[in-house]
This record gives C-alpha cells, structure tokens and sequence, in this order.
C-alpha cells in the first residue's frame, strides 16, 4: 500500500518567489499555495498539512505574526515552520527561531539546500510521531500494569481481612483483648488468630512470614489454615484423654505439616502459641523465632521478656519446640509484636527498638489505658518517632489484659438461634463438659457424649474444608493475574528496549550494552570494536515500492546480521536504515583485534550484498516476489576502557561510515586516526 505524499503549505504574497522551489517538490508532495497569513490558517483549518513554508515580508499580517497564530492554536503547534526571506539580520532570524520556527531558508531559494532542508525536517517530524505513538503505547501497557498490580492488592487485601487476621472471640472470661495491623504494602504476612479452648482458657497465635506483599499473605493465610486444622487433629487424637492439646504439642504437629512446604517456597515463618490458662493462673508459650512477648506485671509493674530459643517454621526439618510457662495474675498484661515495630527507623536511620516499647507500655499501663487506647497510645509514640513515615515492614500488635476474676461463661441470646447454631451450640456445651469432667479425672463418657463431640469436631472439620476451598479459589485468581502482569511487563519492556520492526535492540539498550562492554573491557583489558552501517540503495527501494518494501528489506537485514556475528555480540538498529554493531572480548593486542574485526565485518558486507527477494503482500491478489539489491557502508572503531565515552564510539564509527560512502559504498572503512594509532 503507497503511503500517502507529505502536504506542503506555502503562504507568500508574490507566488512567484517560490516556482523553482515548489518545481522540484511537487514530484515527491502535494501542494498548496496561498497569498495571505489569513487564507493560510484557513487553508491549514481544513486540510493539515506537514510542512509549512512561509514569507517573513507579507502586508496586512507579517510571517511573524502569521507563525505566532499557529503556534497558538492546538492544531497547528506541532507543524514545523520554514521562512522564507530575504532579510540578512540576525534579530529576525532570532525573532522567527523564538516564535518557534524550524528552520530558514533566504531568498533568492537554492532549490538543492531547500529541498534536502524540506526533507530533513519532514523526516524528523515523522520520527517524533513515531515516538509519540511508542510513548503512549508504552504509557497504556504501564497503566494496564498498574491496574493489574492495583488488583493484585485488593486480593490481597481480602485475604488479609477475611483469612489473616483472627476475629477476637466473645467469652473469654473477662480477658480484655485488643489488636491492630498496619501493612507495608496494603496487605502483608503478619498473621493471627485467637482461639478459645473451653471455659477458663484460651490461646492467641501470632505470625510473620518472610517477605512482604500477596505472596506473604497467601502463605501466611495457609500456615493458619494448617493452624486449625492440627488443632482440630490432636483434639480427635486426645477426645478421650484428660488434658487438652499442649502448645509445645500443637507446633511441633504444625512444624511436621508446613515445613516440607516452606522448604519448597524457600520461605519460613516466625510464630509464637501462648496459652492463657485463667484457672491454673499460667501462661505458657512456645517461640518459634518470633520476637518476644512482653509480660507487665500489674503487682510488680515490671516487665518480663518471655524469650524463646527455636529457630522459624521451615528452616530446619528436625528442630524440636519446647515451651516455657510463667505465672499470671490478675491485671497483668501480654504484649505481642511484630519486628516491624521495633525495626522501625526515624530519619536519622536509628531504630524504634524494644526498649521505646516496653517504655511505651509501661507509660499507657500507669496511665490506666485500657488496651485498645493502649495499643493506639503506642502507635502514637512510634509515629511521632519516625515522623509519620510510611511503614517500611509489616506492623502489627496484640495487647491480652488478664482479668480480675474469673466469671462464669454465659452466652446473651438476641434472637432465636437457627436449626445450625443450635447444633454448634449443643456440640460446643458436651465438648466443654467433656473437658470439665476430664480435668477432675472422669475418664469414662457415655456413648452419647463421645458421639456429640466428634460431631462438634466434625463440624469444625467442614468449616476448615471449606476455607480452604475459599482460599484455592482465590490463589488461582491471583496465579491468573500474576501470569497476566508477567506478560506486561514484557510488553512494556519490548516497547521500551526493541525496534517494534525487526526486534533488535534500539538506541537506549544498545548504549547499555556499550556500557557493559566498556565495563568488561576495564576488567579484561581486551578490545572491543563498534561497526557503524548504512544501507547504500534504500531510498530508491522506498520511492519505487512503498515503505512495505522497506520494511522488509530492513527485516532481512536484520537477520542476517544477527547471523554474522556471535551470540555475546549485539545488532541493533540506530534508526532508519542505520544498524550498529558491538563486538566484545575480541583480543589483547590492538592490531589482531583490528584484524578480528575486520573480517567480521567483511562478512557482514558480503552477506547484505547478496541479492534479496521481498515477498510483497497485495490487498485483494497474490504475493508478488521483489529482486533487490543493497550494498552497505560500514565504519568501524576499536574501543578499550578509558579512551572514549559512549558518545565518543558512536561518533568515530559514524565518521568512518561517511568516509566509506565518500569512496565510493559497498566498502568497509576503519576510523583513520584510530587506525594509524593502532598500527603505530
């Protein structure tokens, strides 16, 4: 398909300043002539041109003012401007440059300067909306990108609040219990979950999975999944024993379970299992490389560092969690926390540090705090540490204030219960009994008993099921969207790095890898060579075929370049029919990398002066084969580290391409002073 010809306006007051000019154009682009500034925005209103050649000297409304009006208006600011004159003075040339225009041309019009001038500008005006066209190309896969990054975090962010952080169960005895979570990046690893075991007791689980982000949660939302499902394990196991499940019991079941999977991930979790046991007046805790808990006693009002000696979930296979108990009375309180806090930094780098908490905690306990405005007393202090700076790691924190006395449980019915909570109801009563009868050494149950508790476990067994269901759903909807932002990312680095034509890479790649050459050249001492091409008989394929022809012609180029050279080499292409060439690592000695080089790019000369056969596609009839030939002149430098800047290269061996073409094409040429430096 012909690409349509470039459009010329030409605005002078005598027409006929410009017949010799628009003689030689009117082959090559249409024309419009017209006599006044006015006529010609008129003209330019209805019909766009690409190139506007206008008079400095015209009644009424002068070039200058005429440029002016077009520059202001939208439509026009892009359209670059040519003026013609006969004045000789610097300011008007200065004036018309500062208006915006293009370029000069003086009267009397040397036709051959004029017309290459009309051509360099039209060509880097089709160049500029190429790069626009790229640009916006590249700015809508970007945004895409950020939308499916921005969805990625909303899934994540569901994930937090339905299967991270646990929900405070009513019930506990008078137990005050209060948390908060806050995100690095919207939704983050830290995990919880507070769980009553029956009326006088009940244990708070805390977590931090390695990493930040969707990834760390799902595998944080997994680990308390295989939490629930250990627990609900070791009860059936222990259904008819005397005690309940002890901490050390259930993480080192939930080590046996997750570890093989983590170690797959190349991820591990830190977590920590207190029990409250209100009757027995302990806590007990197993540390699996969390940080520590923060024990305030209300008698002593002191506070206790309850440490632990286990490494993380998922780092060795054979480690063993042991537990530690402590005594616990009324009043006390139990602060738990993620390393995000205490790893926090101010502006200065220094860490908020555990000293700042325990300080902090101890403030908000004399100060009476319950421990939600405990908690949010603490946030407070640790804001104003590092001056309101977005969190850098996950934070998140639980505060357990014991209660004064043990109550009985009682349960506040609202409205009648459904035909399911009235079951769960009845399940959870014969569990509890169950439990209360075993403590004081009952052993025996009655069948009934026995079948409504492995009912209640049941129950819990299908609730498990289907949270895990839930959240393998909601993983492959993520997969999906993961695989999704994967493809545009590639996109978006194609457009950015490759020539969309012959997927070579361009200007910016192609400096990176000169950079990276320059590099191993300092550490190597080897020479490097850059050949700097430009097809001979380009133009002529255009003018008489179409750019279609040009194009492939440029896509075979391009192939047999890439089969001229090694893979450790680059091609690319500089723009237009101008290909660049990098050669690495060729030797230690300038005059056999000269050699080297030479031959390679002897070859490379050879290979694109053979013949070409252009399969043409045609709208509507059969593919017509094209026979073209096309030399190349190329110019070569050596480069070592040191000796030149990136710039400096790229201009010797375009200097060396134009000596090629100055004697005669189809030929290579050596940069002459690097040459003579090199052989003398």
């Amino acid at each position: 398909m012909t690409k349509p010809r470039p459009k010329i306006l030409a605005i002078d007051d005598t027409p006929i300043n410009l017949q010799l000019l628009l003689a030689a154009l009117k082959l090559d682009f249409d024309l419009q002539i017209t006599t006044s500034g006015v006529l010609g925005l008129e003209f330019a209103a209805e019909t766009l041109p690409d190139l506007i050649l206008l008079d400095v000297m015209m009644p009424e409304m002068d070039g200058f003012e005429t440029c002016r009006r077009f520059k202001a208006d939208a439509r026009f600011r892009d359209i670059p401007i040519i003026f013609l004159t006969a004045l000789g003075d610097v300011q008007a040339e200065s004036t018309g440059l500062s208006l915006g225009a293009a370029d000069y041309i003086a009267k009397p019009v040397n036709v051959d300067t004029a017309q290459q001038r009309i051509r360099n500008l039209l060509e880097r005006e089709a160049l500029r909306k190429e790069i626009q066209t790229q640009f916006n190309e590249l700015k809508q896969a970007t945004d895409l990108l950020q939308a499916s990054r921005q969805r990625e975090l909303e899934f994540g962010n569901a994930i937090q609040h339905t299967l991270l952080q646990g929900v405070i169960p009513k019930g506990i005895e008078g137990a005050s219990v209060s948390s908060f979570s806050e995100p690095s990046q919207v939704v983050d690893g830290d995990f919880s979950d507070i769980r009553r075991l029956h009326t006088n007791s009940f244990d708070v689980l805390v977590g931090d999975v390695m990493g930040k982000g969707v990834g760390a949660a799902l595998i944080g939302a997994g680990v308390r999944s295989a939490y629930h499902q250990v627990l609900a394990d070791l009860q059936v196991v222990k259904a008819f024993g005397t005690v309940l499940p002890t901490p050390a019991e259930i993480v080192n079941e939930l080590h046996r379970v997750v570890t093989p999977r983590l170690v797959e991930l190349s991820s591990f979790v830190t977590l920590a299992l207190y029990r409250f046991d209100l009757e027995a007046g302990t806590l007990t805790c197993v540390n699996a490389g969390h940080t520590p808990g923060l024990l305030l006693s209300a008698r002593q009002g002191e506070v206790l560092t309850i440490m632990g000696d286990n490494m993380p979930i998922g780092v060795l296979p054979d480690e063993v969690y042991v537990e530690v108990c402590v005594p616990i009375g009324p009043g006390d309180s139990l602060l738990v926390y993620s390393d995000g806090i205490t790893e926090a930094c101010n502006a200065g780098g220094e860490q908020y540090g555990q000293e700042r908490l325990i300080a902090a905690f101890e403030a908000g306990r004399k100060a009476a705090l319950v421990p939600f405005a405990l908690l949010d007393s603490i946030q407070q202090t640790l804001k104003g540490f590092t001056g309101g700076a977005p969190a850098q790691d996950d934070q998140s924190a639980i505060i357990v204030e014991w209660p004064s006395q043990v109550l009985p449980m009682t349960r506040a019915v609202d409205k009648p219960e459904t035909r399911t909570q009235l079951l769960h109801r009845r399940a959870e009563a014969v569990a509890r009994n169950f439990l209360t009868e075993a403590s004081r050494g009952d052993k025996f149950l009655t069948p009934d008993k026995a079948l409504q508790v492995l009912y209640e476990l049941r129950v819990h067994q299908v609730e498990l099921e289907l949270q895990a269901e839930e959240l393998l759903r909601t993983q492959r909807e993520l997969e999906a969207d993961i695989v999704e932002r994967k493809r545009m990312e590639d996109q978006v680095r194609q457009l950015a790095f490759y020539d969309p034509l012959t997927h070579l890479p361009n200007r910016r790649l192609l400096n990176d890898r000169l950079s990276q050459t320059l590099l191993a050249s300092k550490r190597s001492a080897f020479h490097g060579a850059l050949m700097f091409m430009d097809l001979d008989n380009f133009k002529s394929l255009n003018d008489q075929h179409g750019h279609s022809a040009g194009d492939l012609l440029l896509v075979e180029v391009a192939r047999r370049l890439k089969c001229c050279v090694r893979e450790i080499d680059t091609v690319a292409r500089f723009g237009g029919d101008e290909f660049v060439v990098l050669l690495g690592e060729l030797a230690l000695s300038p005059q056999e990398s000269m050699a080297q080089a030479g031959v390679i790019a002897e070859k490379i000369r050879l290979a694109l002066a053979e013949p070409y056969a252009l399969n043409m596609a045609r709208e509507g009839a059969d593919a017509v084969s094209l026979k073209h030939r096309c030399t190349a002149s190329i110019g070569v430098t050596l480069f070592i580290d040191g000796d030149a800047n990136l710039d400096g290269i790229l201009m010797r061996a375009d200097v060396a391409m134009y000596e090629a073409k100055a004697q005669g094409r189809n030929r290579v040429q050596f940069h002459a002073a690097r040459a003579e430096a090199v052989l003398g």
